[in-house]
């Protein structure tokens, strides 16, 4: 419990015991034998001197008191409430501290409605000393707050992940893919003993598969080079895309502090040696709990470094735009008492921690926040009763569906120590549902797999959502695809043409995608089809949402001095074909208009309009002539 308790207890314990509420001598031997074995933390003698002492007079109040103290001190919290009352009980008066002590056991306890009266009473007799009236209003908002959530629970059934995931050991801090096939987390296992014959005890990485049934296969030890012979290793997140792992390693001669981060990235199937992340994000404290989030520009983690506001609080480092890691700072939803435990989801805007400083159920209770636009965090949301308990809840992750939630916990029932489990999240503490869209990026006319920059960026606000490389040996990739929005997806690669898609999700059921991607050398005679450029019906204006792939045209052109292109704008066949050819004229020259006012000489732009004239496929179909509405350019000049 809390510094002012423990205080609190200290006081109240020695405050009482200079003058005895006795005369019996036989009754007050007892208690000072019962006093030193305490000292000696003797518990059961001391307890067995107590009660004699009780038995020589039932209303001496010191053995009562010291009862109440040792059951505390053994977390018989039943047993010390039941001292302490009968304390108050022989003597209201004896020590109103004693009313605080109750209050602090009882929310422990979630007897939160008891807990509020006694911290009344408390407040009412003595006051709160100033330098600890903050920690007080929050123990009251806690009671208050536990009192209200008990009346109103939230929908909680949570299922034990099974024995291909747990064991007798402790399984705990969960992450997982976009995809829902690929399941990390920390667990112990006994290597053999030591020299003196205590068990040896190791962390290292796990992974579960899905299997086609849906069901999560064995786990496996990711062994080297991720996990090593004698070493720690824990407290991981795997990248969205999972390409990357982040993860805790202690007292390696690579660190800066006792603990820090330590990153490998996945090529060709295979983990590479992990390095450690560096100074800018690791401090001479300890670090943990990384969460990466699925732009790859910003790593969440817990610290308990100076500088912060509680005793551990959660810090974000952002990469610059040549890709280093920018010194780490302290986020803005972190409290005096404690937070941990970030886990940013695949939507890019949901985080979900760990905070002892806000208003809960006691101690440590899971939250969510969201990211709005302009980077502050919405007021953290409390995930509610009984999700969260009087007891420590340290670390959630939901998939990225948001239906699932995923968290560790010692409950009855399970393998053995902490065993990991899943539930639904109620609606109101969901994040925004999550897909993927899963490539292949290769050269058109050779066939060789690429490694590209994949980008997925909201037309709306511009930001990039996703951001991640093809692996260099097999082409692929893997990016986040949040509902109810719209994007482009852009592949970039040197000497290539970028290529172009558009994902309009707005009030659509969303689902994965596969998607081949073949990149074109850049030569003349090429062309690509800006598929988001973007025109009011009949209209040549740009709509603002046009404006993010053709900012990519601009640093295409501008990477690539010599290259002239030539705009070609085009329509299906419906109406007029005079007013159509017209119109892709116009069309075709409000972009370059645009790409100029961006710095592109006017010489190497030129632009045609070809009305109806060159569909790409058929106009008998909505979708078909959907196609054939389009903007592209053509290298005219390389």
């Amino acid at each position: 419990m809390r510094k002012f308790f423990l205080m609190i207890l200290l006081f109240s314990f020695f405050s009482g015991i200079a003058q005895y509420t006795t005369k019996k001598k036989s009754a007050i031997a007892k208690y000072e034998e019962g006093r030193k074995a305490y000292a000696m933390m003797n518990f059961e003698l001391s307890i067995q001197l107590m009660n004699e002492a009780l038995e020589k007079d039932p209303n001496f109040l010191q053995p009562y008191h010291l009862l109440a103290e040792l059951y505390l001190e053994i977390q018989q919290y039943d047993k010390s409430l039941e001292n302490y009352r009968k304390v108050l009980e022989i003597n209201p008066q004896y020590n109103p501290v004693l009313y605080y002590t109750i209050a602090n056991i009882e929310l422990h306890t979630a007897k939160y409605e008891e807990a509020i009266v006694h911290f009344e009473k408390f407040k009412e007799l003595t006051g709160v000393p100033e330098p600890f009236q903050k920690e007080f209003n929050l123990l009251i908002a806690n009671a208050n707050f536990g009192a209200e959530a008990v009346k109103n629970p939230v929908p909680f059934d949570p299922r034990n992940m099974g024995q291909n995931i747990n064991t007798n050991m402790d399984e705990y801090h969960p992450s997982i893919t976009v995809d829902s096939k690929t399941f990390v987390f920390t667990a112990k296992d006994n290597v053999g003993k030591s020299n003196t014959g205590k068990p040896l005890i190791r962390e290292d990485l796990y992974y579960s598969k899905k299997s086609s049934t849906n069901d999560w296969g064995r786990s496996v030890n990711y062994r080297g080079p991720i996990n090593t012979r004698y070493n720690n290793e824990g407290s991981s997140c795997i990248s969205h895309d999972g390409k990357y792992m982040f993860f805790t390693a202690c007292e390696l001669k690579t660190g800066y502090g006792s603990c820090d981060l330590y990153m490998s990235e996945m090529v060709g199937g295979k983990w590479k040696q992990p390095v450690n992340v560096g100074n800018k994000i690791n401090s001479g404290a300890w670090e943990s709990h990384p969460s990466l989030s699925p732009d790859g520009k910003s790593l969440y983690f817990t610290s308990n470094r100076g500088g912060g506001k509680g005793s551990f609080d959660i810090w974000r480092s952002d990469k610059d735009e040549e890709g280093n890691w920018l010194p780490a700072v302290n986020l803005e939803i972190n409290t005096s008492e404690g937070d941990q435990t970030p886990y940013i989801h695949a939507d890019g805007t949901t985080l979900y921690f760990s905070s002892k400083g806000r208003p809960g159920m006691g101690e440590y209770d899971l939250f969510v926040t969201r990211i709005r636009d302009d980077g502050s965090f919405t007021e953290p949301q409390n995930l509610g009763y009984p999700i969260n308990s009087e007891k420590h809840e340290l670390g959630v992750i939901a998939d990225p569906e948001g239906r699932l939630a995923y968290y560790a916990s010692d409950k009855e029932g399970g393998y053995g120590g902490l065993d990991l489990y899943e539930f639904e999240l109620p609606e109101k503490v969901r994040p925004i549902m999550t897909t993927y869209i899963e490539g292949n990026v290769f050269d058109r006319d050779s066939k060789a797999k690429l490694d590209a920059e994949v980008e997925l960026i909201d037309l709306t606000t511009e930001k990039v959502i996703t951001k991640t490389t093809s692996d260099k040996v097999n082409g692929q990739f893997l990016v986040s695809l949040p509902s109810n929005r719209d994007y482009a997806l852009n592949v970039s690669r040197s000497g290539y043409l970028f290529y172009s898609d558009n994902f309009s999700l707005k009030g659509k059921k969303v689902s994965s995608r596969k998607l081949e991607v073949p990149m074109v050398q850049i030569k003349a005679g090429e062309a690509v089809v800006l598929k988001n450029v973007f025109f009011e019906t009949s209209k040549f204006d740009l709509k603002p949402e046009s404006k993010t792939e053709l900012n990519i045209l601009v640093q295409m052109l501008k990477m690539n001095t010599t290259l002239k292109i030539e705009i070609g704008g085009h329509t299906d066949n419906q109406g007029n074909p005079t007013s159509n050819q017209k119109l892709s004229e116009q069309r075709a020259q409000s972009v370059m208009d645009y790409l100029v006012s961006q710095g592109i000489e006017s010489t190497r732009l030129s632009s045609k309009g070809f009305g109806d004239t060159t569909p790409i496929t058929s106009n008998d179909t909505e979708e078909g002539r959907a196609q054939n509405r389009r903007t592209e350019f053509r290298v005219v000049e390389q």
